[in-house]
């Protein structure tokens, strides 16, 4: 009976918290900059959800995450609009009871040993961060150099720690469905990035205004651009390795999802998940990215061959389908090279095609000999006529004969050999998954890789690695040498204001608010790089007038304002419009700029790039950006008046702090990421907190890699997910990127939720209840896996 009672209670005061938590997350979004009533209806929705199905956020979660991001125009990246779902299903997971020690699933001794001794070494990281405090002004919550930047690096771990009861609970009331959630959420996810991205690189635009075919596929298949994408990764305004870590992490669960799917519409979702996730990999440009990508595929193909189910595929048998593989790629690459993506697609259709046609065993032998010679013919014809119109070699005759004749028959007899080797293990549906996989790679890859960007990309990777171990060193030397340091770190989010006064002689810029006699200003200091600005909406072919009042401290440089077309960083040069104002220090003084808008504005192609309104205390360096003598600039009652008087900046007397306002930094970058994970986690937790990390994920990995050799797909998807993250973090610092490190922690735990030991732990308290619909998903879900991934894999 007492036990009941305290039962009671502490289900009442769960709800009572759960209630003060909704309640706080009203009034944050209340007080929200940018379009909180939308907000407030999404999150409203989002809560009805949940009390419906509460383990719906498995899946709501991996998607909003990468495609919800107001920063850009709110301002605001201390508190975002991303901490609010999590609030809102921590307040769900409270309702539900997921607290009570007595009713819900938990970890075993070690794994909550690990966990509370890496929240230990964070809290305490945390503290040393923030205290002594500061006082609480307009920058306290606005400035990577604030004390409290330790807030929002250090927040993550703790929102996905708090998940970890409704984790546990979805996983041990049903585990196929939680797991389908958790993969379907992070392929929609996947999917929007890539649409975003796409988006990003003008390819819409192309589809819908280009003349010729060309023009259409002009974006799509530019890989010689120097534009790196960013996708809605607001994190990446001042660089770092925002988007490279997402996509290291999620895109294993897009091939583990498109081999699982059991129905056309899952296999469909899978396989654009899985092509956006490459492309938008390529598309980085990142080599660290591209290592990441093998490293996770190596991983998968490495536990899949030893948790294979099928004995009968010996090494004897399937040793020649690597090196056909290789082959196929380099004949590839030659063709793209000498005649672009007709060749390609030519050789994927050829090899493609024959290995279908191989396979299928019931056509008559000459019906089979006629189709291959028609497809042969045909794929021919296609990489002549790509060599003899390419763009860039000229080809003649006799030489693209040469080329396109060999090629093509030896694509024909590669088809048709691994077609009849498949046939005698496979299913269609199994090689057609194969084909889909290798197919999509080939096309993504060759021609990205072979792009002049890449080419000159990878020639000067011995130079950057050089580069990135002198700024690890240089970090480390601005550590402190006192012990306590040593073992507990500097403390979260205190690099970008050490390396700021670290060296007289390095100094980065700073965009903060400066409060003087009642009145908020702008300080900005001078930079070749860094920017602040707003988002604004403006007419094309309307003439504004923007006016400003300035007040600087020294006589060099230049106020520079643009508007321009930009996502995050680095704008298409022709989409801007500038002028410059050379700095004259003392009083105050005002400046007005009367501006054409021209094709830029909006109104004249729908699917842009947002226009941004910046302001740059520009100052130019011979000997670079961290060499600057550090001096500022004010700016004050920023306006920029139509012809009908409406103002379209907003908060430009800064009443309201930065809102609205948006720092960004093209290039220079290393003034606030250490670009290195390992490197970063010893900077601001020392010795125990590096090696509370490592415990932790090698026990994860290890668990991980124990239940993938019975053959868990799922534990498969998760361990590459974290080796790919891995590798990304050997050039990123990724640990400053609050949801990117919370996706990291949510599914190394979800991992940690894979053990055995404590999956019997939950069947004794509660049974996993499996309708009769669900069963076609346990037989096709990730507990066995498909005979094919291992063809898909090599």
């Amino acid at each position: 009976m007492v036990k009941q009672s305290a039962t009671f209670i502490i289900a009442g005061l769960q709800r009572l918290l759960a209630i003060m938590v909704i309640a706080i997350t009203t009034y944050c979004v209340a007080n929200y900059p940018y379009a909180s009533i939308w907000l407030s209806l999404i999150l409203i929705a989002y809560a009805l959800c949940l009390l419906i199905a509460p383990s719906i956020w498995l899946l709501a979660i991996p998607t909003i995450l990468p495609l919800l991001n107001l920063a850009p125009w709110s301002g605001r990246f201390f508190l975002e609009e991303f901490d609010f779902f999590i609030w809102v299903t921590l307040a769900s997971s409270l309702w539900q009871g997921d607290f009570i020690a007595s009713h819900r699933p938990r970890f075993s001794f070690t794994p909550s040993l690990l966990i509370g001794l890496f929240l230990t070494t964070h809290s305490i990281a945390m503290l040393r961060g923030l205290f002594p405090l500061a006082a609480i002004d307009a920058n306290a919550f606005s400035s990577y150099y604030s004390q409290y930047n330790g807030l929002r690096v250090g927040k993550s771990l703790f929102w996905a720690a708090l998940l970890i009861p409704a984790m546990l609970r979805a996983f041990s009331t049903n585990q196929v469905r939680a797991r389908h959630y958790l993969t379907l959420g992070i392929s929609i996810g996947l999917i929007g990035t890539g649409i975003a991205v796409l988006w990003e690189r003008g390819v819409f635009i192309d589809l819908v205004y280009g003349d010729t075919i060309y023009q259409k596929l002009r974006n799509l298949t530019d890989f010689s651009t120097d534009y790196r994408i960013t996708a809605l990764f607001s994190e990446m305004h001042t660089g770092g390795e925002a988007v490279d870590g997402y996509i290291a992490l999620t895109w294993p669960f897009a091939l583990a999802g498109l081999v699982t799917a059991v129905s056309k519409i899952e296999m469909g979702i899978e396989a654009m998940a899985l092509s956006a996730g490459l492309y938008s990999a390529l598309v980085t440009f990142s080599r660290g990215t591209y290592a990441a990508i093998g490293v996770s595929l190596v991983a998968f193909a490495v536990l899949y061959a030893v948790g294979k189910t099928r004995r009968e595929v010996s090494s004897k048998q399937s040793w020649h389908v690597p090196i056909i593989l290789l082959a196929t790629v380099a004949i590839c690459s030659i063709l793209y090279v000498k005649g672009g993506y007709y060749s390609l697609i030519a050789a994927m259709a050829i090899f493609g095609c024959t290995i279908l046609l191989g396979f299928i065993n019931g056509l008559r032998h000459g019906v089979r000999i006629l189709l291959m010679a028609l497809v042969c013919l045909g794929g021919f014809a296609l990489m002549m006529r790509g060599l003899l119109t390419s763009k860039w070699v000229d080809n003649g005759f006799v030489e693209s004969l040469a080329i396109s004749l060999p090629m093509s028959v030896g694509l024909l007899a590669s088809g048709i050999f691994i077609g009849i080797q498949t046939r005698k293990f496979f299913s269609l549906r199994e090689v057609g998954i194969s084909l889909t996989f290798i197919i999509t790679v080939i096309v993504l890859c060759v021609p990205a890789l072979s792009g002049s960007y890449m080419k000159s990309r990878f020639t000067t990777t011995h130079d950057d690695f050089g580069s990135r171990i002198n700024h690890w060193q240089h970090a480390m030397a601005l550590m402190d040498s006192s012990w306590d340091t040593l073992f507990f770190g500097m403390g979260l989010g205190v690099f970008p204001r050490t390396y700021l006064w670290g060296k007289e002689s390095e100094k980065s810029s700073m965009a903060t608010l400066n409060e003087e006699g009642g009145n908020t200003s702008l300080r900005l200091s001078n930079s070749m790089d860094l920017a602040i600005g707003q988002r604004v909406h403006l007419e094309a072919e309307q003439v504004y007038r923007l006016s400003l009042d300035y007040k600087s401290n020294a006589s060099i440089g230049t106020l520079d304002i643009s508007i321009c077309r930009r996502n995050i960083i680095v704008p298409w040069d022709s989409d801007c419009i500038s002028t410059s104002q050379a700095i004259k220090p003392g009083k105050w003084q005002h400046f007005e700029w009367e501006l054409n808008m021209g094709q830029i504005g909006d109104g004249v192609q729908i699917g842009r790039r947002p226009l941004a309104l910046r302001f740059t205390h520009f100052y130019y360096q011979p000997q670079g950006d961290y060499n600057l003598p550090l001096n500022f600039i004010e700016i004050d009652n920023i306006q920029l008046m139509d012809r009908y008087g409406w103002n379209h900046v907003t908060n430009g007397q800064f009443e309201h702090g930065l809102d609205n306002w948006f720092p960004t930094s093209d290039h220079s970058h290393l003034p606030l990421h250490i670009k290195n994970l390992w490197v970063n986690i010893f900077f601001e937790q020392g010795l125990f907190g590096l090696f509370a990390f490592l415990a932790l994920t090698l026990y994860a990995l290890i668990i991980g890699i124990r239940i993938a050799r019975r053959g868990d797909i799922f534990a498969m998807t998760l361990v590459s997910s974290a080796m790919g993250f891995f590798s990304v973090g050997l050039i990123g610092t990724l640990y400053d990127v609050p949801r990117v490190i919370f996706l990291f922690f949510l599914l190394l735990f979800t991992l940690l939720a894979q053990d055995p030991a404590l999956m019997n732990q939950i069947s004794k308290r509660k049974p996993v209840n499996i309708s009769p619909d669900e069963l076609p998903k346990m037989r096709n879900s990730f507990i066995q896996p498909p005979a094919n991934l291992k063809q898909i894999m090599f």
